[in-house]
């Protein structure tokens, strides 16, 4: 095995940078309009770029701080987790209107963390239907945003 520079440069970095280049992007183009449509894009892309920052540098120490360990035949385990996790995502755009905002937020609340590796079950539902009320209340009621309700008539 070869010793030197590590290359941080991972596919899970490359999709972050792209993320926080898409939210620069969201945000410069949300400028010109009006102060009441600008809100929203400019909060969510905002707070996206936040929390992207943040999983830049995890990842790039993540990266720098592991010692690779590698299979007999001297190649790294190769994960397909963010090709489930894209998967994921647009089975959530797909079924969002028929199926609701509160089923389907819940499902990807659970799926994502599963398919990372988190088995606390408990805790991810939890975790789940909580960040869903509270991101419904904020939608519906902070940013008066109707979303599907699909097959609960209820909400």
């Amino acid at each position: 095995m070869q010793q030197g520079k590590k290359n941080v440069f991972s596919t899970d970095l490359c999709i972050l940078i792209l993320i926080a280049v898409a939210c620069v992007y969201m945000f410069c183009a949300s400028i010109p309009l009006a102060s009441e449509a600008r809100l929203f894009p400019q909060v969510i892309s905002g707070v996206t770029f936040v929390f992207t920052i943040y999983a830049i540098g995890k990842q790039v120490i993540k990266s720098q701080a592991a010692d690779t360990v590698s299979e007999p035949g001297g190649q790294a385990p190769r994960r397909y987790n963010h090709l489930v996790l894209i998967a994921v995502a647009l089975l959530y755009v797909v079924l969002l209107e028929p199926i609701g905002f509160i089923l389907c937020t819940v499902a990807l609340f659970l799926a994502i963390p599963v398919t990372l590796g988190n088995r606390n079950f408990l805790v991810l539902i939890l975790v789940s239907v909580i960040s869903t009320i509270v991101f419904y209340l904020v939608f519906k009621k902070g940013f008066y945003v109707n979303l599907p309700s699909g097959i609960l008539p209820f909400f």
